[in-house]
């Protein structure tokens, strides 16, 4: 079954290139610039070219005026198109054009949900490989 379900996810959820980042907004924002870091908090969302990543809390590392990473926990969702991501923590990498996900990671399309312990998104290849104990429903 795991060898479907990945081959699967790689159709079903084949990711834009990332862009450029368009905005980043929350509640609050906290901004250290000698760390080169700016925290934001509450209804965290990131938006780039045909992606939306939503979060409780993110924190963006700066490298001049570009993010070099930027991370977040509490409520992630990603939606992109018809499909929607649900995970505990992610870790997006621009440069390396990968998306990170952990804890319970759960994909969401039409009526099909994909459950599994982490995720990691290729955005240069536009794949998607969901990793540990995966599961499928169709409620």
């Amino acid at each position: 079954m795991g060898k479907i379900v990945l081959v699967f996810l790689v159709l079903l959820l084949s990711l834009p290139l990332l862009g450029e980042l368009k905005s980043i907004k929350g509640d609050e924002a906290i901004w250290k610039e000698k760390e080169g870091v700016i925290y934001f908090k509450g209804n965290v969302e990131i938006v780039d070219t045909g992606l939306i990543l939503r979060s409780d809390e993110a924190k963006i590392k700066m490298e001049g005026n570009t993010s070099s990473r930027i991370s977040g926990e509490k409520g992630v969702e990603i939606i992109k198109g018809k499909e929607k991501v649900q995970a505990d923590t992610f870790l997006l990498l621009p440069e390396e054009r990968m998306i990170y996900l952990g804890g319970k990671v759960k994909i969401l399309r039409d009526k099909m949900i994909l459950q599994g312990e982490s995720g990691i998104f290729d955005l240069e290849k536009g794949k998607v490989l969901l990793k540990g104990n995966i599961q499928a429903s169709f409620p």
